[in-house]
């Protein structure tokens, strides 16, 4: 059983060296397309976005954002003992059940040496919205809630 708790300064800090550090430097090149430095994404992050902490039992075991109706997921960031367990379809399929009614869509970026990722996040539903090859990234959404036109 999953469960999300708003996270504390702390934790987002913890979220931040885990998307930056363990991730094999994959943020960097997208945010240089976008414009951004590490620091200005860090501060959006902390300001704007509404970070979630995973919890599995009593252990944080990773991370999720969201912003405006589309759930951007930066990347589920597990920590890596918490790997290969299923959490990562578990907190798709919760996202898209608990988020339904006030998320028009998810949407997530994956790296191309992560072929892994990207055959779980399609076979549950998530389609490339968007190729980014110069940085090695595709965008998939997936759309759960009813779109306000």
């Amino acid at each position: 059983m999953l469960t999300y708790r708003k996270a504390t300064a702390k934790q987002c800090d913890a979220f931040l060296v885990l998307l930056r550090e363990k991730a094999g430097g994959y943020p960097e090149p997208p945010l240089r397309v976008m414009g951004m430095t590490w620091n200005e994404f860090a501060e959006m992050v902390r300001t704007v976005g509404k970070v979630r902490a995973i919890v599995r039992v009593r252990t944080t075991v990773g991370f999720v954002e969201r912003r405006d109706r589309t759930f951007p997921v930066h990347g589920v960031a597990l920590e890596p003992p918490f790997r290969g367990q299923g959490i990562g379809t578990a907190v798709f399929r919760d996202l898209a059940g608990k988020f339904r009614t006030s998320v028009d869509a998810i949407e997530l970026g994956v790296h191309e040496s992560n072929p892994r990722a990207r055959a779980l996040y399609e076979r549950l539903g998530s389609c490339a919205e968007m190729a980014l090859p110069d940085v090695g990234f595709s965008v998939l959404r997936k759309a759960i809630g009813v779109s306000r036109a």
